[in-house]
């Protein structure tokens, strides 16, 4: 019977979390970027954001590592849409580099 009540609360927690998720993607990015470029970024957005979120483009280190990234640019968002970037001075050569969209403020 515990078992039973443990499940029924597990698949009520599972449930409850999945119906507040939210996804933000990145649309493909085409070409090759250098030092002082301006990117423009789309993205895509799925579930509610609350009002008051901020989307932030952030991009790896050279080895695609998010352990420390430097924020590029921002928009103050609820929704889909395009932010455009300048990729920094002094990047070092490399292949590995990432972007990713992060949100401030999900619902």
């Amino acid at each position: 019977m515990q078992a039973r009540a443990f499940l029924l609360l597990l698949f009520g927690l599972v449930f409850s979390f999945g119906t507040f998720s939210q996804t933000i993607t990145v649309l493909p990015l085409e070409g090759q970027f250098c030092s002082g470029a301006t990117v423009h970024v789309p993205y895509s957005i799925t579930g509610t954001f609350n009002i008051g979120n901020t989307f932030i483009v952030q991009l790896s280190d050279n080895n695609g590592s998010f352990s420390s990234p430097v924020n590029l640019g921002s928009q103050a968002s609820v929704s889909s849409g395009t932010i455009s970037v300048v990729v920094p001075a002094g990047l070092l050569f490399a292949s590995q580099y990432k972007i990713r969209l992060v949100s401030t403020n999900p619902s």
